[in-house]
């Protein structure tokens, strides 16, 4: 998408041995109710499969040492997220 800067994608274990596909996205310009157009976008470009159930919009990513994505750490925000909302 001509929106997107950066993105990563990881799976984020759900409740009963469920898995979810997500993605954590840095546009190159802020956009407000971009992310259900994203989702459309991945869902014309990638099998059903791989379509993130969720994006996640970031100012920057995490990185390892060796200056990756550090997706452990998403997925980590990820799972904190799920567990504020669930409280909600």
């Amino acid at each position: 998408h001509e929106q997107v800067e950066e993105a990563a994608a990881y799976v984020v274990a759900g409740s009963e041995d469920s898995e979810t596909m997500q993605a954590a996205v840095i546009l190159k310009t802020r956009q407000d109710g971009i992310t259900d157009e994203l989702r459309q976008h991945c869902a014309q470009q990638l099998p059903w499969y791989a379509v993130p159930e969720s994006i996640w919009l970031r100012e920057s990513f995490p990185r390892t040492t060796s200056g990756k994505i550090d997706r452990h750490v998403l997925r980590g925000h990820a799972i904190e997220r799920q567990r504020a909302e669930a409280m909600l």
